[in-house]
């Protein structure tokens, strides 16, 4: 179903006054009509249902009242607003149903994840932000390497090897 073109054809009927336009082919409830009776199969019985009922409707859109037209398009825009939401949530469900946690980031906490080991990726992730930025200040000679521990505010008892080492490679640069 090519949604995109859907809803620009009801939009387009609302802009235009509800006159059931002529498309290149199609009368515009024709083309609905056509459209909404072939519903995606991966709709629920209930929304092929609906859909089915718009398409019988859309059927009768030449004999509508006016305001029964403009009743009709906006009913028709909220249902497939909400039949395209409806997909894209389940298809995302799907997809992360089908992840294993191998696949998973550690830095996309799901929601088995406990308290505190969001903590700590909160607070690794935010470590390596400031050392990103300091980094940028020293490659810009706005920071020197003397700054670096007092800004990380670790005593050097604490300092890891790798800051140790990142530290004198690039003071040697």
């Amino acid at each position: 179903m090519d949604w995109l073109r859907l809803q620009k054809a009801l939009a387009v009927e609302a802009e235009r006054g509800f006159n059931d336009l002529m498309g290149n082919q199609y009368r515009f409830s024709e083309f609905l009509s056509f459209s909404f009776n072939e519903p995606p199969t991966e709709l629920s019985v209930s929304d092929r249902q609906r859909f089915q009922e718009i398409a019988t409707q859309f059927a009768q859109y030449p004999n509508l009242d006016f305001a029964d037209r403009q009743h009709l398009v906006a009913e028709s825009r909220r249902v497939l607003h909400q039949a395209r939401k409806d997909l894209e949530n389940k298809s995302r469900a799907d997809a992360t149903s089908n992840c294993s946690p191998a696949q998973t980031s550690p830095f996309i906490a799901s929601e088995k994840t406990s308290a505190s080991t969001k903590a700590a990726v909160s607070t690794k992730l935010l470590f390596l932000l400031k050392l990103l930025f300091l980094l940028k200040l020293k490659s810009l000679r706005l920071l020197p390497w003397s700054n670096l521990d007092a800004k990380f505010q670790l005593p050097s008892t604490k300092r890891s090897p790798f800051s140790l080492a990142l530290g004198q490679k690039i003071a040697k640069n």
